[in-house]
């Protein structure tokens, strides 16, 4: 007898809980699709609470974002919704997942779940690009279309002179199919300068909601010309090049980037304007050594330029020669060397002025006992003039000639104007000891 009621309990439980699955997850749906409007009537056999029923729903597109679905609800009757949902953004004609998930019916403990897979429909279309596009002769491009489509389809129907492969650049949130609405397209060999080259999608190409292109797609691709340099500074083959060389170069066409190939890595240029770039060395060079280097431009495109040779020698240093370094890190230093030997450290202020493109070397063509800026009123004892005009000079002065304070309390940090200061004993340490023609390198 005991045995009987636990089966018949048993019975009656499992009987419940089959019921409360078959209550949770059956419904009724019917799915109508026109183009990108999908009618979606979901009959959920058991009334449903619908005040905060649309928090129970989510979208999945496979490529759109889900804020590019957008979904109208609309009871029936207490068991039935009625849906409308549209693809508003760029891509069209994808697999859509429509999520109900534990949404409450009127029944305790009866909640709602139900994935409902939309296919919507689409023509085909390219979206980008849409005019001719520039590009380097060994540089990819992308194609994006309105609508998935398989590579496969893509392969089969592409026409051009050029071999490319092609890489999907993006993929289904839904599926595993090898399909896209970005695609990658590198030439497998380089493709000629300045040529015109047409990608034609044909007639046939078919879309993975199996909407079949009825006229061919072109696009036009037109490769860049080779960018050229028309001056290098210094030349090639230079002798007696200082040991931090301003290298500048002059392009034919705009650049986007300057590289410098030497024997130990590659520096990039500081482009400074659209035709013009210059590099630096990280350190100073050794004297009297062969520098073999190459320089290579490249243009907005991507286009590089062939590499153009820039050989020298750097100037021989004696043991007896006096030269000068200048670095502008803070806190700023001059030191003058004899020989490699460095005889006098002096703290320096570098004017604010001072661009960071006039790092190089220079020398010594101008000495003098005093100078006075005339339109600001203020000068100094003992100066040194540079090639190209910087200055090298003591404590700033006013028209009163009386020493101005900030100017030595801010010696090795920057201070106003395009000049360097250093105190006044070592300007007259300068004056007295550095010849005309000294090379200064500024760093």
């Amino acid at each position: 007898m005991h045995k009987k009621i636990v089966y018949i309990i048993s019975c009656i439980f499992l009987c419940v809980v089959v019921a409360m699955y078959i209550l949770s997850s059956v419904s009724v749906v019917q799915t109508v699709v026109e183009a990108d409007n999908a009618f979606v009537t979901i009959n959920f056999i058991t009334p449903m609470e619908q005040a905060n029923f649309d928090e129970h729903i989510k979208i999945v597109p496979a490529f759109a974002d889900p804020e590019d679905i957008n979904i109208q609800t609309k009871w029936i009757n207490e068991n039935t919704l009625a849906l409308l949902v549209t693809e508003t953004g760029d891509i069209k004609g994808q697999n859509v997942d429509l999520i109900i998930s534990n949404a409450d019916s009127t029944y305790p403990f009866i909640n709602k779940n139900r994935t409902i897979h939309i296919s919507f429909d689409s023509t085909i279309q390219v979206l980008e690009p849409t005019e001719q596009i520039l590009i380097a002769s060994d540089n990819s491009f992308e194609v994006h279309f309105n609508t998935p489509i398989a590579l496969d389809s893509i392969q089969k129907y592409l026409q051009s002179e050029a071999a490319f492969d092609i890489e999907p650049l993006n993929s289904s949130k839904i599926t595993e199919d090898l399909e896209a609405t970005k695609f990658k397209f590198t030439p497998k060999t380089e493709l000629e300068n300045n040529k015109l080259y047409s990608i034609v999608f044909k007639k046939g190409l078919t879309s993975s909601s199996n909407n079949i292109l009825e006229q061919s797609i072109e696009i036009q691709v037109l490769t860049d010309q080779e960018p050229t340099i028309s001056k290098i500074s210094p030349e090639n083959d230079s002798k007696w090049v200082g040991l931090y060389p301003k290298i500048s170069i002059t392009a034919e066409v705009p650049i986007k980037e300057a590289n410098l190939h030497t024997q130990n890595g590659v520096l990039s240029g500081e482009v400074i304007s659209d035709y013009k770039a210059v590099f630096y060395y990280d350190d100073i060079l050794t004297p009297s050594t062969y520098y073999e280097n190459y320089i290579q431009i490249i243009s907005h495109s991507g286009e590089k330029s062939k590499m153009y040779p820039l050989n020298f020698n750097t100037v021989p240093v004696k043991d007896d020669r006096i030269w000068i370094t200048i670095t502008q890190e803070e806190p700023s230093m001059l030191r003058v060397y004899q020989g490699q030997t460095v005889v006098r450290e002096i703290g320096c202020s570098m004017g604010e002025d001072i661009s960071a493109y006039q790092k190089g070397t220079y020398y010594v063509l101008e000495k003098g006992e005093t100078f006075l800026e005339p339109t600001q009123k203020i000068g100094a004892n003992k100066y040194l003039t540079l090639s190209e005009g910087i200055v090298i000079h003591g404590p700033k002065r006013d028209e009163y000639w009386n020493i101005i304070e900030s100017s030595i309390s801010q010696l090795g940090h920057k201070q106003t104007g395009d000049n360097v200061v250093i105190s006044e004993e070592d300007s007259i340490w300068l004056f007295e000891n550095i010849p005309y023609d000294t090379m200064v390198i500024v760093k």
